[in-house]
């Protein structure tokens, strides 16, 4: 695979020299598994994919429940398509594998054709599904290459986008033909339908994947794709469709023409209807349909896959089970749907759910709960604090979700318990977080929902008149330009007139004005005395020359805790780790004195919170929170 960047891959490339139009649309991580609805309905797939799109994508998948998603982790939330490709894994030496990471993939829409054929392209219509590329491919063809590579830097690569009329899918893919150029030209007349050409990017993490445990650099050749494809050939991917028809009726009709705005769908008033920036967290990835491992570090690639180099096909034999093989995972049901991160600050004096609950840290796991909650007859189910599991029947109406748009930031961020517990460096699940709650909804249309609601959230009202000012409410204070209290002034007290979004019988401030409280009792953040076998140290101070203090591996996130720090550095087999910055984490197992960092006393004036969790000091600006491990 000395050709193939790994970086990045896709089943088309983007408009190489043309002036073709087009728009594109973000799409983040939905699922992971063995899943895959179009050349498996039903069943196990052969190999993992990662899949984008629609929050009800599982075995048995069809337009009507792509459809009836209550989301997409795509930006146009009109889009409720399914789209996926193969899991990118890193092959060690020692046989193990590790996934690559990734961010998703962009999904992009291109309007082709010659002689103004593009302006008869038209919408995918319901239930249209295909597949793109050749899973068995071990060398290059100009039908089946999906993915560009330096030794065919110009090469386009198209989706087949010529349709014939009929067929909404078959299972040699017969239904749809390329253009006469591939990437462009004229439909045959066997297939005389213009569709839009699909193809779908990503771009893989391949810098931040931990090297070899003696320390020397990773290998091109080393990098595989889940079915056991390290040649990139094989690359290929799959389309369900799921649009709301008059929608993507519209962009296509209006959005693939004389398009100047390169892809923005701010330049297309149909998508910019359902646009969001936050469908990655407002929809994040489900909980996996398929009982087995995909993600972290793994024995085997999921599946009974042996790897093929080609440059002849792959045999069918080496992505099927045989009779020596383990027996193939479950199939987890799909009636269970996530419906996002709740608040839980007991909105009308009851918790998001209230009916009943459970407490056990060492078993938790967000499967553990939902089954309680289904055997004494409760429908929904939500994991928080860890170790937490409550039930109910109804959801307090006062909850506000993440996916709603109202929590500027998803705080169900803490690791289960039980997966915890089971083995600390495996793929771990997430059970809320504090005063936090990830809910649960057995969809199950046959389920007897039994549980006693004589205590059910149901019964808090929404909307009930502001209680009274605390006794030690100081006033409502002026809030514009610099926000400082030493330097507001005292206002009417009638300004502050907002409900606050967790409970709408008090007073949150309101436009440009805050309501003040003077808390004796508070609590601030402090270092995290340990986690696991890590123990905190003092504070360290990058060097002066503008290296780092650790040098052995790196990651950033948005969420950053020690928890998850101290965990990417033991899985990377470092003893030291640092956070820094808020939001950064630096591993390494020798602290770089020699360049000038020094242990110093830490600042609490200086440091920040960590964002997944502001209980905690994640280091500052060029100085980071060290915690230290003499055995992994």
């Amino acid at each position: 695979m000395s050709s193939f960047n790994p970086l990045k891959a896709a089943l088309v490339l983007p408009f190489v020299a043309t002036v073709d139009a087009f728009f594109r649309i973000n799409c983040g991580v939905i699922q992971t598994g063995r899943v895959d609805s179009v050349v498996n309905p039903g069943a196990l797939a052969e190999h993992a994919h990662t899949l984008v799109g629609s929050a009800n994508i599982g075995v048995n998948s069809t337009y009507e429940t792509l459809y009836n998603s209550p989301c997409s982790s795509c930006q146009i939330q009109d889009d409720l398509s399914a789209y996926w490709t193969p899991l990118l894994y890193y092959h060690y030496p020692n046989g193990t594998f590790i996934e690559v990471p990734h961010g998703g993939s962009v999904i992009y829409y291109l309007g082709r054709g010659v002689g103004g054929e593009t302006k008869t392209i038209v919408p995918f219509p319901e239930g249209f599904q295909m597949l793109s590329g050749n899973k068995a491919a071990r060398s290059y063809d100009n039908q089946t290459m999906t993915w560009g590579n330096a030794k065919y830097p110009g090469r386009p690569v198209a989706d087949r986008s010529c349709w014939d009329g009929e067929n909404l899918y078959k299972t040699d893919n017969s239904h749809v033909a390329y253009l006469s150029g591939i990437d462009n030209g004229i439909c045959p007349p066997s297939h005389p339908v213009y569709l839009p050409i699909l193809f779908m990017e990503t771009s893989y993490a391949t810098s931040i994947v931990p090297p070899h445990e003696d320390g020397t650099p990773l290998e091109d050749s080393r990098f595989v794709f889940s079915q056991g494809d390290p040649t990139g050939f094989g690359f290929h991917g799959d389309f369900v469709n799921g649009w709301a028809k008059d929608v993507q009726l519209e962009a296509v009709e209006n959005c693939l023409y004389n398009d100047p705005s390169y892809g923005t769908v701010e330049e297309c008033p149909a998508l910019m209807r359902s646009n969001t920036n936050g469908a990655a967290y407002n929809c994040p990835e489900q909980p996996p349909a398929v009982d087995e491992p995909v993600h972290g570090l793994l024995d085997r690639l999921p599946g009974c896959i042996e790897i093929t180099y080609g440059p002849e096909a792959a045999p069918a034999s080496s992505m099927k089970c045989g009779p020596e093989d383990p027996p193939p995972p479950a199939i987890i049901a799909t009636r269970q749907r996530y419906l996002g991160c709740f608040n839980d600050t007991g909105g009308g004096g009851y918790r998001t759910l209230n009916a009943i609950s459970t407490s056990n840290y060492t078993v938790m796991t967000v499967q553990y709960c939902q089954q309680w909650c289904a055997d004494r007859g409760y429908r929904l189910s939500g994991v928080e604090y860890a170790q937490e599991c409550h039930c109910d029947n109804y959801i307090n109406p006062t909850a506000i979700s993440a996916q709603s748009g109202n929590d500027s930031w998803n705080s169900c961020t803490w690791n289960c318990g039980g997966t915890l517990t089971a083995k600390f460096d495996s793929e771990q699940q997430l059970c809320g977080g504090l005063g936090h709650i990830d809910v649960y909804n057995n969809a199950d249309p046959d389920f007897d929902a039994f549980g006693d609601n004589s205590n059910t959230a149901g019964n808090a009202q929404p909307y009930t008149p502001a209680a009274g000012f605390g006794e030690n409410y100081l006033g409502c204070y002026s809030d514009t330009g610099v926000r400082t209290l030493s330097g507001a002034s005292t206002e009417a007290l009638n300004m502050t007139v907002e409900r606050c979004t967790g409970k709408g019988s008090q007073i949150c401030g309101g436009a440009g004005v805050i309501s003040l409280y003077n808390v004796s009792d508070f609590k601030g953040p402090e270092a995290k005395p340990s986690v696991g076998k890590y123990a905190t140290q003092r504070c360290l101070t990058d060097p002066a020359n503008g290296g780092r203090a650790l040098q052995g591996n790196y990651t950033s996130r948005p969420d950053m805790t020690i928890e998850h720090c101290v965990k990417f550095c033991l899985g990377s087999f470092y003893h030291y780790a640092g956070v820094e910055f808020g939001h950064e984490c630096f591993c390494g197992n020798e602290i770089k004195t020699s360049t000038g960092a020094t242990a110093i006393d830490c600042d609490v004036t200086q440091v920040m919170l960590c964002p997944g969790n502001n209980y905690q000091f994640c280091g500052g600006r060029s100085f980071m929170n060290l915690y230290y491990s003499p055995t992994l």
